[in-house]
């Protein structure tokens, strides 16, 4: 039917129509996997090595059990979650010593107001 944008075989079953800055092109199915696996590891490394879900609540389980279950601005206890101090758009990772432990109330007005406890 058609041929693979970036390895140029033909194409007549197992391809995926695609839609790109150039327009509509065609990818073959060993390609497009090619291309999944080389997006998911660059999120990854933008994530710090983190992929998010499981491993990110792995990451949580660690700082509460480190830095004590309690909210790091007004020490309640309930719906805790962790705020990246330096966000990861600009940069910042999954490492502990970027995250903050919060409770929701405090991550909201956190992450709204631009400001932390020091």
């Amino acid at each position: 039917m058609g041929k693979c944008y970036l390895c140029n075989s033909n194409m007549s079953r197992n391809q995926w129509r695609i839609d790109t800055a150039d327009g509509r092109k065609y990818i073959c199915i060993d390609c497009r996997k090619e291309r999944d696996a080389r997006k998911k590891k660059e999120k990854e490394k933008l994530r710090g090595g983190f992929s998010g879900g499981m491993a990110f609540s792995k990451l949580k389980k660690k700082i509460i059990a480190e830095r004590g279950a309690q909210c790091q601005r007004c020490r309640s206890t309930e719906n805790l979650e962790l705020h990246h101090i330096k966000h990861v758009a600009n940069g910042g990772s999954d490492d502990p010593s970027n995250l903050e432990l919060l409770c929701h109330q405090c991550h909201r007005f956190v992450a709204h107001k631009g400001k932390r406890n020091e």
